[in-house]
């Protein structure tokens, strides 16, 4: 699904991080961009589509401090999820 060494750990909550990563690491044609969750379009809801798997529960940032950045969710991705 995507190849990098920049990810980020973002602490959304006090109990544990999420996995973000730059958007250009994400493989082409991985995600489909959804619909924006706010006014501003500063964020949208994403499918990321693996060979054998798909998951909504993706995120894109496009303004604000996590621009640039894809949060996939750990859960989604979990050992059996086999996306890539």
């Amino acid at each position: 699904m995507f190849d990098t060494t920049s990810a980020r750990h973002v602490w959304e909550h006090k109990y544990f991080p999420q996995f973000w990563v730059p958007i250009e690491a994400v493989n082409p044609g991985v995600l489909t961009k959804g619909e924006a969750l706010d006014s501003d379009s500063s964020a949208f809801r994403a499918v990321a589509k693996g060979k054998e798997k798909t998951t909504p529960r993706v995120l894109i940032f496009y303004k604000g401090p996590l621009a640039g950045l894809v949060r996939f969710e750990f859960k989604a991705m979990g050992r059996k999820a086999r996306f890539c």
